[in-house]
């Protein structure tokens, strides 16, 4: 949206901050920018926009209302336009960026672009494609004038048929021209509207659906904690289960009960090689609701994802470490699975802790975190000895095995005896 017409509108925010998309020196904080009047009733903070920078014109990110009046003798220069009508980054995130900014040592602009999925910062939006719809009933068509042969007849039909339009690219494959669809949208024909179309990061493949599982009496128990939490809205619960013991199942069923409430939830694995067996766990129990996002998937199925999540499509989300940025409107659960694991740290900068991130979404938004380990971390196990951390024990496997006896072997014996494998 560019600033064009009479300047009528209501005055919202003059003055903005606004971090830009540049890894330059001097760029590592935010510019005051002028709104102009055709953009004060739209502009919100959390909208990407389009900024003069020096001389160039780079996209930013509005992060909050200019609080001080600027100095003497300067001019501020004019936001230029919105990259998307929509903002990008909803206010609990931007508020999750300024703590991390805090918490992490790292400046506002390092913390915002970990928010946004790779290239919908620099305006490469979700993939769209050209959806064709009749603008007027079947019997209405010869009203209008125009003379169709027998591939228009049947390409209206086929339209009236699907009940909700169809691909351009499918009328083009039935012998419909570019022009003739033009010539159909002027006289009113059809209605020609953009449509957002996801890439597919399962590539094709499906699971079986799947129903819960009955559980055993130490599941159901810490099934109960959890949903206590959940319904107190707050609260961190930690499943210290033995290898086996169906912590998985404690996730489904928890994900189930937050969602029949009308919220979000959020499952964090550690590794990418752990997330196939994870994707046909939760999508063979929630379908379409699951949205998937780790570094394996190419950056347009990942923008694509993120946007499922965004307009809220998905409600699920499973994915590794940065994956606790996706945009869940309304979240009622976090999950960390082995939540111990080193690869939730992120070495580069913004130096974060997935599972400090986690908790601190989790306490905003009034949602449970909820950690799975087998051997928790050293941090986990003293907040649960301060009684910060509710915890429930898992100590038998659900088929009743036992695990594998350690044996322990000295090495000086084994090389005394000649063994050198």
């Amino acid at each position: 949206m560019d600033c064009a017409g009479p300047l009528d509108f209501p005055v919202g925010m003059e003055r903005v901050e606004v971090v830009v998309n540049l890894a330059v020196k001097g760029a590592d904080r935010s510019f005051s920018y002028l709104v102009p009047p055709c953009l004060r009733d739209v502009l919100r903070t959390g909208h990407l926009v389009r900024v003069p920078f020096g001389r160039r014109v780079v996209h930013g990110l509005v992060v909050g209302e200019a609080e001080t009046e600027p100095e003497d003798g300067l001019n501020l220069k004019e936001i230029g336009g919105l990259v998307y009508h929509e903002p990008s980054v909803p206010s609990d995130l931007l508020n999750l960026a300024g703590w991390m900014s805090s918490r992490y040592l790292c400046f506002m602009p390092q913390a915002c672009r970990v928010m946004l999925p790779p290239g919908l910062w620099e305006g490469k939006g979700p993939r769209e494609t050209a959806w064709v719809e009749l603008a007027v009933k079947v019997d209405e068509v010869g009203g209008l004038g125009l003379r169709l042969g027998k591939k228009a007849v049947s390409a209206i039909d086929s339209l009236a048929a699907a009940n909700g339009g169809m691909a351009r690219k499918d009328l083009l494959a039935m012998g419909i021209d570019g022009k003739r669809i033009s010539l159909w949208q002027r006289v009113g024909l059809v209605r020609v509207i953009p449509r957002f179309q996801a890439r597919d990061p399962l590539g094709g493949k499906t699971y079986p659906a799947t129903v819960p599982l009955p559980l055993t009496q130490e599941q159901a128990a810490a099934l109960r904690r959890t949903e206590e939490l959940m319904g107190a809205g707050k609260g961190v619960i930690l499943l210290h289960g033995v290898t086996g013991s169906g912590k998985t199942e404690i996730y489904l069923q928890a994900i189930a009960r937050c969602l029949r409430n009308g919220r979000g939830a959020m499952v964090l694995v550690p590794e990418i090689s752990l997330t196939p067996q994870a994707v046909q766990r939760f999508v063979g129990r929630f379908g379409k609701r699951v949205a998937v996002l780790h570094s394996r998937l190419s950056d347009g199925e990942r923008r694509d994802e993120w946007w499922r999540i965004r307009t809220g499509e998905a409600d699920v989300v499973l994915g590794t470490r940065s994956a606790v940025f996706a945009p869940l409107a309304n979240p009622g659960l976090f999950i960390l699975d082995e939540e111990h694991e080193p690869s939730y740290k992120q070495e580069e900068h913004p130096q974060y802790h997935a599972r400090e991130v986690a908790e601190q979404r989790a306490e905003k938004n009034g949602a449970t975190l909820l950690l799975g380990s087998a051997t928790p971390s050293l941090e986990t196990f003293r907040r649960v000895k301060e009684q910060a951390i509710v915890i429930q024990r898992l100590t038998a496997r659900v088929n009743g095995t036992r695990p594998p006896r350690p044996l322990l072997v000295d090495m000086r014996r084994e090389l005394a005896a000649g063994n050198r494998g």
